[in-house]
């Protein structure tokens, strides 16, 4: 998205998630399901931003907080939606089926 490419940005995350799904490996799933969001945020889908925020949880445990990105990731979503349905959509995150990939 940076580089002014979503379309390929996208293209790049669903192999992300699929490989990672395939793997079964929580901590990737949650890099992918962090940046998924990032992008979703910026493509202006501020509740499947929060939703893949809510698979990282799922699948790591936690948000990588040490993340200035993933911080402002969370705090977009917050400011778009409000706190109780940001909160309503990261907990639709955590209840995604571990097979299905975290892409915008």
């Amino acid at each position: 998205m940076a580089l002014g490419r979503p379309d390929e940005a996208r293209e790049r995350l669903e192999q992300a998630g699929k490989a990672a799904v395939a793997a079964d490996d929580g901590p990737v799933l949650g890099v992918v399901a962090e940046t998924s969001a990032r992008w979703a945020l910026d493509a202006g889908d501020a509740e499947r931003a929060g939703e893949l925020l809510g698979v990282a949880l799922a699948r790591r445990g936690a948000l990588h907080l040490g993340l200035p990105e993933v911080v402002a990731t969370l705090e977009g979503v917050r400011a778009r939606l409000g706190p109780a349905a940001a909160d309503a959509a990261l907990d639709r995150g955590r209840a995604w089926s571990r097979d299905a990939p975290p892409v915008p």
